[in-house]
């Protein structure tokens, strides 16, 4: 089975998605579901089954955007990289403000 990649929005502006890995991505597939559908034609959505807090499926659908490609086109891997140590870096920060109120 292929490695696969789904990112979940609600809402936003998706970019781009970028590689660190040189060479064929193709046996990566990724699929994008966004669930902002305002402006969205109805033939295009997509009945998505939703979960609980805890992953538990329930009985209800979600209209979604959908859309599904084999690995990113761009490769950049100091930019991905650069992204990953970025948000790494609001993590501990967010961790360290938290830790700072607690006391």
């Amino acid at each position: 089975m292929k490695p696969r990649i789904v990112i979940v929005m609600d809402g936003g502006l998706t970019r781009g998605l970028i590689r660190h890995i040189l060479g064929n991505t193709a046996d990566v597939e990724i699929a994008l579901i966004d669930y902002e559908v305002e402006s969205a034609d109805e033939e295009t959505l997509i009945a998505i089954p939703q979960e609980d807090k805890i992953g538990v499926p329930v009985p209800t659908y979600e209209q979604a955007y959908c859309w599904t490609m084999n690995g990113p086109d761009e490769v950049n891997p100091s930019r991905v990289d650069e992204l990953f140590a970025t948000i790494a870096g609001s993590d501990k920060q967010a961790e360290d403000e938290m830790e700072r109120a607690r006391r």
